[in-house]
């Protein structure tokens, strides 16, 4: 039986707490061969100057993985991760180069 695709919401979170959450969602992804996880951002609408944060930082923090995070083409307020089938290296890098 194939994975289905898995959904979290992390619209009402503060930004470490919601990267938080996505990385495990992420490592869970991995571990159990989920073809995609679907992450609820919202769309800012609440955020200061309208500026979706959560969006951002979570783009931000996938691309530390080298994990393209990219906007649901129906729905503005979700972003959609094809998660890798292993996670290769210890994370994002910590050098600064």
């Amino acid at each position: 039986m194939k994975p289905q695709p898995q959904t979290i919401d992390v619209h009402r979170l503060k930004v470490p707490e919601a990267i938080e959450k996505v990385e495990q969602a992420l490592y869970d992804a991995v571990v159990t061969g989920t073809p995609e996880l679907r992450i609820i951002t919202g769309q800012g609408k609440h955020s200061k100057n309208k500026i979706p944060a959560l969006k951002l930082a979570i783009i931000g923090a996938m691309a530390d993985y080298h994990i393209d995070a990219v906007p649901d083409a129906t729905n503005p307020g979700v972003l959609v991760i094809h998660p890798p089938t292993n996670l290769a290296g210890p994370g994002p890098s910590t050098s600064s180069s």
